[in-house]
């Protein structure tokens, strides 16, 4: 029995152009298809053409300039493959990156709630209706933006197309539309810009050879009804195939806080309610311990005013260290998983599946980093060992242990995580972060009660 093509032999130019025969042919013999394409091509005009061939021009500031010199990108042939460094010492509590999404989409559960542009929630009194299809927008300056980066190619028909090629195939054909459009040149104020080395979705990593054949079929046919649908060349589905293997390795979900009903207790909890492409924060490696954080919806825009595209803009990322690092100290990030929430064999099952590589970060290297009574650091620093509560000396480098004293950070540090304040919380991770060893299970409540706390109130 012959073997499943690799991934290597599917960029071949003949088995990839048989590969797309095939599929193309079965598409094109399917009557049930061929009729579920019917309502989406009866609603296509000439000027569906025209936006491919003539978009708005790509934003290109969509890091903030106050807080881009505080990284930079470092390019290696390793398995780490580029990552952010800090370009300085940076305090615990700073912003490292402010980032506007590349690409960016609302979940079509929330359609209604929130607007489909900026994810603001939606004020019925000032809301703006699309003339052509059921979406909603805060502001017609929202609208305006939505049109400009892909929905006026795809009003009125995005519904039937979800049906049709799902949320991936929507995703990638908005995505392929902003790729089109041609890139304003970077600003050149900036002495260590990392936009300057940021070429776009083209440049994110795919992991297209490490994908199983089954995906890349589906991610072929995917494209394939994309080009059958809107007249497009057939040679750009490999394009299609690349962006929707690099949607899956760097989509953020964006989060905000919204009210949850849970039986008979109504509560706020942090729900991802879109989606998004952050080309800079996706060069950040991750860590299930990390030392930075991401929070959306925490800084006003200049216009305040509600229905005027003013207020918090819920798309933008702001990435925040949480702790102090050295010039030159990798920036890490979760990519989901992380101590004091998930076990470290389902962590590094979770991040090999999804990410496809084999974490090795400092928590997952530790063999005891699943065990609880064993979570105090050494008073001297010392890394060979990890204290439980009754040690009263270090059993490597023999150093006293002040048990009183660390009792009495641990209750100070209690007492400020119940706080409503982020300053407050922030001070209780910097004094757990004294005592606790990296992996302790109690540095990730506290990480996720600080993301809570930027979500809710901000970063005053």
């Amino acid at each position: 029995m012959s073997s499943a093509p690799t991934i290597m032999e599917i960029h071949k130019h003949n088995f990839f152009s048989d590969a797309r025969d095939v599929i193309r042919q079965r598409i094109l013999k399917n009557a049930v298809l061929l009729e579920k394409l019917k309502p989406i091509r009866q609603r296509l005009s000439p000027a569906h053409i025209g936006l491919l061939c003539a978009g708005k021009q790509l934003k290109s500031a969509l890091l903030d300039s106050s807080t881009a010199n505080m990284v930079k990108l470092i390019k290696t042939e390793s398995a780490k493959g580029r990552y952010l460094v800090a370009a300085c010492s940076i305090p615990s509590g700073s912003i490292i990156l402010r980032e506007m999404p590349y690409v960016s989409k609302l979940l079509l559960t929330y359609r209604g709630q929130f607007c489909d542009n900026c994810l603001r929630e939606v004020d019925e009194k000032v809301q703006v209706r699309c003339n052509g299809c059921s979406v909603i927008y805060c502001s017609p300056n929202c609208e305006v933006e939505a049109r400009a980066v892909g929905h006026g190619f795809l009003c009125g028909i995005d519904q039937s197309l979800f049906e049709l090629v799902g949320d991936n195939g929507v995703s990638c054909i908005k995505t392929y539309l902003i790729c089109t459009q041609p890139k304003e040149p970077a600003p050149t104020n900036l002495k260590n810009d990392i936009s300057d080395f940021i070429e776009g979705i083209p440049d994110l990593v795919d992991n297209l050879h490490l994908r199983t054949p089954e995906s890349i079929q589906s991610y072929l046919t995917t494209a394939i009804f994309l080009t059958t649908i809107f007249n497009l060349p057939s040679s750009i589905e490999p394009t299609l195939v690349k962006i929707q293997a690099q949607l899956a390795c760097n989509i953020f979900g964006i989060k905000r806080l919204i009210n949850v009903s849970d039986a008979s207790v109504n509560k706020r909890d942090d729900v991802a309610v879109g989606a998004g492409v952050y080309l800079a924060a996706s060069m950040m490696n991750h860590s299930c311990s990390p030392n930075a954080m991401a929070a959306w919806g925490v800084r006003r825009s200049a216009k305040e005013k509600k229905g005027d595209g003013g207020g918090i803009d819920m798309r933008e990322m702001v990435v925040v260290m949480s702790r102090e690092v050295r010039k030159g100290e990798p920036i890490c990030i979760s990519y989901g998983p992380q101590l004091g929430k998930v076990p470290v064999e389902e962590r590094k099952r979770e991040l090999a599946e999804k990410y496809f590589f084999d974490c090795e970060c400092e928590v997952c290297r530790n063999i005891n980093s699943n065990v609880s009574d064993q979570c105090y650091k050494c008073p001297a620093a010392c890394r060979l060992v990890k204290l439980s509560a009754i040690d009263k000396v270090c059993p490597a480098c023999k150093t006293l242990v002040d048990t009183v004293k660390r009792a009495e950070t641990e209750a100070q540090a209690n007492q400020l995580f119940q706080s409503e304040s982020t300053h407050s919380v922030l001070k209780c991770l910097k004094m757990r972060q004294q005592i606790y060893s990296a992996d302790a299970y109690i540095l990730g409540a506290t990480y996720d009660r600080l993301a809570e706390l930027y979500q809710s109130k901000g970063l005053s």
